[in-house]
């Protein structure tokens, strides 16, 4: 038992640190980079339980169509070396223990962390299908940072807190133009065959890269004319407009024609540049003396 349970959460690490890891940055960003200890580990292991459920959920409804991508394919569910039987119940088990943590600090951060769970629950759902809908697949998924934003800062301020919601739009108005490009690309050939109508079967690879460049440029105009609405500091639009110019190099090269390696290798660095995104947008809500420099 001890082995599936390891299989499945290492098949699903990714994702389980990406949402936890947007979570930890709203705390720290609702706590001006001081939250509280008790509430931030709280939140980030209560995110940690429900997307590691959800995920695995969607493992256990496309696990036949995971067998025709080289990588999904190699997901224990897909395999078989975890049964279905154990994986259905390790997703109760882990949603269970995700909300009650969550409950934790209190009704609003739990409201907002299960519309989180049950947004990407019904994403995968047989009955409804969400990923199946023309662009409804990239924005559920962008969603999840505009709710776990609210989900960190009630369960650090115990309400709302206008900056982290900024910082989770922000983020996520960013994933949604970087998927088709960065993530959907590689699922193509699974999703026509099955139906599932993303931007990235629907639209050419020349297109999906220019979604992923409008996104970078997208950040550096609002950001630089936007922070000071939200009380941040200027290092926020400094770093992220030099960043950002330093990054859109990167997209020429992959311009041309769709190259799985081409793309993975893009991908590595782009996922380094939204890091530092998340990671600016919690320096520019510190309250540090040298930080009035800029």
């Amino acid at each position: 038992m001890y082995n599936d349970v390891i299989r499945l959460v290492k098949s699903r690490s990714e994702a389980i640190f990406l949402w936890s890891w947007g979570t930890l940055i709203s705390c720290l960003i609702a706590g001006q980079g001081f939250p509280s200890i008790y509430s931030t580990l709280i939140a980030v292991s209560s995110v940690a339980f429900l997307t590691a459920s959800v995920y695995l959920y969607n493992d256990i409804i496309d696990r036949e169509m995971d067998t025709l991508n080289p990588d999904k394919g190699k997901r224990p569910i897909a395999t078989g070396k975890v049964s279905v039987g154990f994986a259905q119940r390790f997703v109760f088990v882990a949603a269970i223990i995700g909300s009650a943590l969550m409950l934790l600090n209190g009704i609003q951060a739990f409201v907002w962390a299960f519309s989180y769970y049950a947004l990407f629950f019904i994403y995968s759902y047989p009955g409804i299908r969400l990923k199946r809908l023309f662009i409804v697949k990239e924005l559920v998924i962008s969603m999840a940072f505009p709710l776990l934003s609210l989900a960190g800062a009630a369960a650090v301020t115990g309400g709302f807190y206008a900056p982290c919601l900024y910082a989770g739009i922000l983020t996520g108005a960013f994933l949604f133009c970087a998927l088709p490009a960065l993530n959907e690309a590689f699922d193509v050939k699974e999703d026509l065959l099955y139906e599932i109508k993303s931007l990235a079967v629907v639209l050419n690879w020349k297109t999906r890269v220019q979604m992923l460049a409008f996104g970078v440029l997208m950040l550096i105009v609002v950001t630089p004319s936007t922070y000071s609405w939200f009380g941040f500091n200027t290092a926020l639009p400094v770093v992220i407009v030099a960043a950002s110019l330093v990054v859109l190099r990167f997209i020429v090269p992959i311009y041309g024609e769709f190259d799985r390696g081409s793309a993975y290798q893009a991908r590595r660095i782009f996922k380094i540049y939204f890091f530092l995104v998340q990671i600016m947008m919690v320096v520019g809500n510190m309250a540090l003396p040298i930080l009035n420099l800029f």
